[in-house]
């Protein structure tokens, strides 16, 4: 909620907000996997497809993240570029591993005062996040080309 100082009271005509945009728990957890997602996946997918540009940048690579966002398995021919869905039930040697690296750091700013938070393990911003005002926050991790504000990222998660 904003509320606008006059200047008859002797203040600038500013907005001033006096309520903040909380996530709830459930909303930072999802928000959280989405980020650890994008991590563990946009390189890989940089490196199937043979890219030399940022995967956000080549229709294609959307396409395959896309599918594996939504729990698909995908087969990937490079040669014609197309990329086709498999069963994983017709596959039988496939073993599917989880990532296994060093868990995922958030940095993030709060342009109300422009502070930069030093990293944090996703855990740990995952527990913070629920604290904080989205609409003010910007965060950057592994797996980003440029810091992005938390509320877009909100609405491509949750929709809204």
């Amino acid at each position: 909620m904003l509320i606008r100082q006059s200047a008859e009271d002797g203040l600038s005509s500013e907005y001033m907000k006096i309520l903040y945009a909380k996530l709830t728990k459930e909303e930072s957890a999802l928000i959280c996997e989405r980020m650890r997602l994008v991590r563990e996946t946009k390189p890989r997918i940089a490196e199937i497809l043979e890219l030399t540009v940022d995967p956000k940048q080549d229709p294609l690579a959307q396409r395959v993240f896309g599918y594996l966002l939504e729990g698909r398995v995908i087969l990937v021919d490079n040669i014609r570029r197309r990329i086709s869905e498999a069963c994983i039930h017709k596959i039988p040697d496939l073993e599917l591993l989880p990532h296994q690296g060093p868990e995922l750091e958030i940095e993030w700013i709060d342009h109300r005062d422009d502070s930069l938070i030093n990293r944090l393990p996703l855990s740990a911003f995952q527990k913070k996040l629920p604290e904080l005002d989205f609409e003010e926050i910007s965060i950057w991790h592994e797996g980003l080309s440029e810091w992005i504000a938390l509320h877009k990222i909100k609405r491509m998660v949750l929709g809204s």
